[in-house]
Order: C-alpha cells, then structure tokens, then sequence
C-alpha cells in the first residue's frame, strides 16, 4: 500500500515552493526591466542612424527643432512621425529615415480625449514608460526632448563645427508635466531617470548612445555636453 501525503507535508511543500518563488521573483524582475533598459537603447540608436542620416543628406547640417523660424511657418518639425505635410500637422524630418507615418510625437503616446478609440502609442516609446505619466487635460505626451542648444529655428549648425560630436548632447528622456506636456526641448532641470540605478538614455550629435547616471550628467550648463562649441570637456 502506497503511502500518502499527510497535510503537513503538503503544507511543507508549498511553503518551500513559496520560499522559492520569493527568491526568484525579484531576479526576473530585475531580468525583466534589463531588458525593457536594453529596448530602449537600442530604440535610441534607430533614431541616432536616422539623426545621422539626415545631416548627411543636408550638407552636415544639425537637425533642428522646426524648418523654419517657428512653428507657425514651419511645414516640419524634428519629433513629429509624421511623414508628409497637411493642413493642421507638421511632418516629420527623421519619419522617413524611420519609416513611421504615426500621428503622433516619436517616442511618445496620443491620446484624443475625445476620442479614446484613437489611442497611439510609438513604437519607439520606452517599454518602462507609461501613459499613465500623461495628463489627464492633454491630448499627448512627449517623452524625448532635444537638447535647447540644438533646438528652435533652423539653426544651420554644421555637425563640422561641433568640437566635440561625441560628447555633445542631441535627444535625451525627458520628465512630463501638467503645463507642459508638449514641452520637448530639454535641459539639465528637465532629464527623466526612468531606468534602474537613476538612468537616462542620452543620444548624441555623433550618433552614438549612451546610459549615463544621474551623478554623471553635467548640471554645469557650461559644458560640452550642453553647448556645441565649448571646449570644457570635463564630464
């Protein structure tokens, strides 16, 4: 005759199923946020091809916040994924590179009020930010920012100039608010830390990607990190 489990065996098993599995949980976690850190990188460096590419295809030139001197007069704008010009939208410069057509703002999420139905989210959106971080007044979220040095009007910055390209800052995450949730120039009071250890994503004008700690981004605004032609180098 088989001998059957007593009920404190049973409950000795599940109490070290459940030992275990309080073991094991926070290393997945911990795996899974590595990986959606990893996605976002590699979403960074999609876009910093794309960044590349255009100021190859335009003399060297930077990409710059609008085409023209505001957004009144401009037919494009640098964050928009959209890929042509309408009446009422701005088109995208680095949509063509990406091959993305979303109306919408890139890495971002739109959300109609009035239209729930024709939520968006962009498919270069970091997996560890979420929609709930927007507004409940707006109608979108932004969650890039370029560097003010590098933002407004057509600056015809050429990427020749810039001392250090490398180190110098482009496109980087981003903190969202109430009053501004449209708000995508970003400087050293606006950088989000969403990543593990207080991470930010940086691109730079060179087109290569780094995740810098918070200790480690300058708030000296008189750095190369900040200013295209300074010769501090120091970060």
């Amino acid at each position: 005759m088989k001998k059957k489990f007593t009920l404190i065996e049973l409950l000795v098993v599940i109490a070290i199923i459940a030992i275990l599995a309080g073991m094991l949980l926070p290393a997945l976690q911990q795996a899974r946020r590595k990986g959606m850190h990893i996605t976002c990188v590699n979403n960074f460096g999609t876009i910093g091809k794309a960044y590349v590419q255009y100021c190859d295809d335009n003399k060297g030139i930077i990409m710059p916040y609008y085409n023209n001197t505001s957004s009144s007069n401009s037919t494009k704008c640098w964050n928009s994924e959209k890929l042509e010009f309408s009446t009422g939208s701005i088109a995208g410069m680095m949509a063509p590179y990406l091959g993305t057509t979303l109306a919408g703002t890139l890495g971002g999420w739109r959300y109609p009020n009035t239209y729930p139905q024709y939520r968006r989210k962009s498919k270069f959106t970091c997996p560890e930010r979420h929609r709930s971080e927007y507004p409940t007044t707006s109608s979108g979220l932004n969650f890039l920012g370029q560097n003010n040095a590098h933002a407004g009007s057509a600056t015809n910055r050429s990427l020749a100039h810039l001392r250090f390209p490398s180190r110098n800052s482009a496109i980087m995450e981003i903190k969202n608010n109430n009053t501004q949730p449209w708000y995508n120039h970003v400087d050293k009071d606006s950088i989000a830390y969403p990543h593990p250890n207080q991470v930010c994503n940086v691109l730079f004008v060179g087109g290569n990607v780094m995740s810098i700690p918070r200790g480690r981004i300058p708030s000296d605004g008189d750095q190369s990190f900040w200013r295209p032609k300074c010769t501090k180098n120091t970060w």
